[in-house]
């Protein structure tokens, strides 16, 4: 087998040897381009017949370790799935109570601030009918008019859950898409279905017009 390997591969060599040297510069020379190329393909047909055993052995060999290895992780696959959907699930919710902790300690400190503000205008407005009361009006009007000063609100410490932590696990954020209406895609996301176009030219050949698209013949050498 070895030695009908190296006596193909030697052919191979030649033939590459014999078109490089060949210069096509009149009818018969163009003709023996032609007989060459029915050796090239007679030489193409004995490699596939050389080779074809250890290919299809290989091939066989190759598609059932590939289905194998996939039957033995597939069940590990799962689990991952399961298991990951679970963890993203905690830490989403995780992150949901923090959110909703804050936002609760935000609306807490805003309220306070606000009863804060409500008394020292109830204050103010109390100090302008004192004032009034003893016909200092200027003092009535520079009450009323001063801005209201409130002392800073400390608000209460906010109390968030912790975040689990596992060695060798960490998260980032990620972001997918989800195309809800093809029709109004801007062009520069659109692929051109090319395997489409090129279906249509062939079986229309020139007669076919398509925007954007410019239909043409060319020459293809066949050789039997």
């Amino acid at each position: 087998m070895i030695a009908e390997h190296a006596q193909v591969e030697q052919q191979g060599l030649a033939l590459v040897a014999d078109a490089k040297a060949l210069v096509i510069r009149d009818a018969p020379s163009y003709q023996r381009a032609g007989l060459m190329l029915r050796t090239v393909k007679d030489y193409i047909r004995r490699v596939a017949e050389v080779t074809e055993p250890v290919v299809t052995a290989a091939l066989a060999a190759h598609r059932a370790a590939v289905a194998q290895r996939t039957n033995l992780e597939a069940p590990a696959k799962e689990a991952e799935g399961v298991l990951k959907r679970a963890m993203i699930g905690y830490t989403e919710e995780i992150d949901r109570q923090r959110r909703e902790a804050q936002r609760r300690a935000d609306e807490e400190e805003a309220a306070t601030r606000l009863a804060a503000v409500a008394e020292e205008e109830e204050r103010q407005v109390a100090a302008a009918m004192e004032a009034e009361a003893r016909g200092e009006e200027e003092q009535v009007a520079a009450i009323l008019t001063a801005p209201v000063v409130v002392a800073p609100v400390l608000a209460p410490p906010v109390v968030l859950p912790p975040k689990p932590k596992v060695e060798g696990i960490s998260f980032r954020e990620d972001w997918d898409f989800e195309i809800t209406d093809p029709a109004i895609l801007p062009r520069e996301y659109l692929i051109p279905d090319s395997v489409k176009i090129r279906g249509v030219v062939r079986a229309l050949k020139g007669a076919v017009v398509i925007p954007g698209v410019r239909v043409f013949p060319k020459t293809v050498m066949a050789s039997r």
